[in-house]
This record gives structure tokens, sequence and C-alpha cells, in this order.
């Protein structure tokens, strides 16, 4: 379990990394490895889903939630919504004919 959960913690760091070099020269391989980012999340919330519940649990019985449970919490809310946005602009990116999106370089 341990072993998974530093796998998916380091596909999802080498994916951003490696999107973000290529991404000059290659738009196919920044989209590949944009797509593999994207789909890395999932798994790596998921080997966090005993904090993410336990946050949600809190929350729900207005406890306040320690530090540390605030400090991850909003890194996961943070994560899940840049990478819908930078999923969502890239896509519509892609999509268009004409220049670029601004949003999806910012949400980058």
């Amino acid at each position: 379990m341990y072993r998974r959960r530093w796998l998916a913690d380091v596909a999802l760091a080498t994916s951003g990394v490696v999107c973000l070099l290529v991404e000059p020269s290659s738009i196919t391989l920044h989209s590949i490895f944009g797509l593999v980012f994207a789909a890395a999340v999932g798994p790596h919330l998921w080997y966090r889903r005993v904090w993410i519940r336990g946050a949600v649990r809190r929350l729900r019985h207005r406890r306040p939630l320690p530090t540390v449970m605030r400090w991850n919490l909003s890194q996961a809310l943070l994560l899940l919504a840049l990478v819908a946005a930078v999923t969502w602009s890239g896509i519509a990116d892609w999509l268009q004919a004409g220049p670029r999106l601004v949003p999806h370089g910012l949400s980058a």
C-alpha cells in the first residue's frame, strides 16, 4: 500500500514537471503528460481518503480541524481545482483553431 501511494505521488510530480518541460517543444507530448498528470490526481487522492473522510466528518459535525488537517484539505481542494481548470482550458485550447487561450497558461 505504501509503495503504491509513493508511486502515485511520483507519477503526479514527474508528469507535472515533464509536462511543463516539453510544452515549448511538443504540444503532443505536453498533452499526453498533461492527461497523465490529470489521471494521477485520482489515485493520489484515493490514497489520502482516510484523512479526507475524517476532515469531511469533522466539518459536517462542525468540529474545528487541526492545523495539519486544514493544510492537507486545502492542498487537496487546490490540486483538484487546478487540475480541473488546466484540463478544461487545455482541451478548449486544443479544440480552438486560433490563438491559444490565456486561462490555460495562467492556471498551469
